[in-house]
């Protein structure tokens, strides 16, 4: 199992590294489109820039008023954006919540991932990406209600829920079925699992803010696969453990 879980954390930083690459080619093409307007002198103001979108209109519109006061108050930005173009296998690169649901037994690079970036940001780096699979297992917090790695903030939540310097991770009870030919059979429960390092974040409520939009997203994704009585994940986060 532990080799199975390297393995799956390798091929998720491949796929990060070639979205990463997508979007960077993305950006060059409205970099000279821009030039050329201006050049041109067929723009006058700034009211002419590209604008990214709200919050609330980000991933499938996904994120409730509350995950998004949280996600603007923790990346510094109202507007955003998500990636565009196709995957290998043709699909859109921008999130579904209905791709998610129907692919959480695949591999990695077969999921929809909620990738989000800032507007004005050209380093081609999601500032937060969400990613869900499903899973047969999931950790265990001690007595106490304390993770057992260092320096992680938890939550009584869900399964388990934890928040740390890379991202957070939520697991929820939600029993699914795997086809003969996916990555993952039957399965019990769902992993969320959000990327999102902290020194790319602001503010005094980072481990609270994460938790708030990756619960957000989750319970949409709940009521997709219609589980909201074994989930436990709550409109409202709790204070942590």
């Amino acid at each position: 199992m532990r080799q199975t879980l390297k393995k799956a954390e390798i091929i998720h930083l491949a796929t990060r590294s070639r979205i990463m690459s997508s979007r960077k080619r993305r950006i060059s093409p409205v970099l000279f489109a821009a030039a050329v307007v201006v050049i041109a002198g067929c723009s006058d103001s700034s009211g002419d820039e590209t604008h990214g979108v709200t919050a609330t209109q980000l991933c499938d519109a996904v994120l409730s008023e509350s995950a998004a006061a949280s996600l603007e108050r923790m990346t510094g930005t109202t507007e955003f954006t998500e990636l565009d173009g196709t995957d290998e296998a043709g699909q859109p690169n921008k999130f579904s919540l209905s791709r998610a649901a129907k692919n959480l037994h695949a591999i990695v690079s077969k999921r929809s991932s909620c990738s989000i970036y800032k507007a004005d940001d050209e380093s081609g780096r999601p500032v937060v990406d969400i990613n869900f699979a499903a899973t047969v297992s999931h950790p265990k917090t001690s007595k106490d209600g304390k993770d057992r790695v260092r320096n992680r903030v938890t939550y009584r939540m869900g399964q388990y829920a934890t928040a740390g310097a890379d991202g957070a991770s939520l697991f929820f009870h939600c029993p699914t079925k795997g086809d003969a030919d996916d990555y993952v059979g039957d399965a019990e429960y769902v992993k969320a699992a959000m990327y999102a390092p902290v020194a790319g974040l602001k503010g005094n409520h980072i481990d609270d803010d994460r938790m708030t939009v990756l619960t957000a997203v989750s319970r949409k994704l709940v009521a997709k696969l219609g589980c909201e009585n074994t989930a436990d994940l709550p409109a409202k986060i709790p204070d942590p453990a």
